[in-house]
């Protein structure tokens, strides 16, 4: 699948190409310019690409053949370290969060997962659980804040590949499929800590609100 951070939207969503791809021939490789669009806004952006194998059909599809494994993406465009931006989210968590999206849209996928961990680590502490592994953490968290076994769980998966970045464990490949999966799980996290909290606690004010007024009519 052919993932990018949109500049438009921000969301890491997956791009479709959507005109003819445009051949550029130099004495060092066959570069392609491919049009893409983001299947989330329908926002423009522009994928650098070259094959990486000698027999590359240029009549071929290319975002189809990227995921078939025949060319790779050198550069997109618009390409800025493009993070996200988190409501209702302190800012030590949103300010992580935002660095691993960052991370993310630059192709650096250790830097990211180890971020999202870092986040996660820094949802801890501002519950002030500083003691322990970040497993333990992660239970304290878990009883603290009465997170579902579910969720949990995708805790602990961010600590399982931010603890193999951490210590240095890069005989397996990180690929984009795992960075944008972690930082789904990220969000999840986030989302069910601060924001769903947060998105409660408005609409009971709003509803509190309309009772009190109907009661004084």
């Amino acid at each position: 699948m052919v993932t990018r951070i949109c500049w438009t939207c921000r969301t890491a969503s997956h791009m479709t190409q959507y005109a003819p791809a445009y051949k550029i021939e130099t004495d060092e490789q066959n570069v392609r310019i491919v049009a893409c669009k983001c299947d989330n806004c329908n926002a423009p952006n522009i994928a650098v690409t070259e094959p990486l194998v000698p027999e590359y059909d240029y009549s071929f599809s290319a975002p189809d053949f990227i995921e078939a494994g025949g060319i790779r993406i050198i550069q997109w465009y618009p390409d800025f370290p493009y993070g996200k931006e988190y409501k209702n989210v302190p800012e030590a968590i949103s300010s992580a969060a935002s660095e691993a999206y960052s991370c993310f849209s630059i192709r650096s996928y250790r830097a990211c997962i180890l971020m999202a961990r870092s986040a996660l680590e820094a949802i801890c502490k501002q519950h002030h659980i500083e003691k322990g592994s970040l497993a333990n953490k992660i239970e304290k968290l878990s009883q603290e804040t009465n997170m579902s076994s579910l969720v949990t769980e995708q805790a602990n998966e961010i600590r399982y590949f931010g603890n193999e970045m951490a210590h240095g464990d890069f005989t397996q490949p990180v690929d984009e499929d795992d960075a944008k999966d972690i930082l789904d799980l990220m969000d999840i996290i986030i989302d069910y800590v601060y924001q769903q909290p947060e998105q409660l606690a408005a609409l009971k004010e709003r509803r509190l609100q309309r009772k009190e007024h109907n009661e004084e009519t």
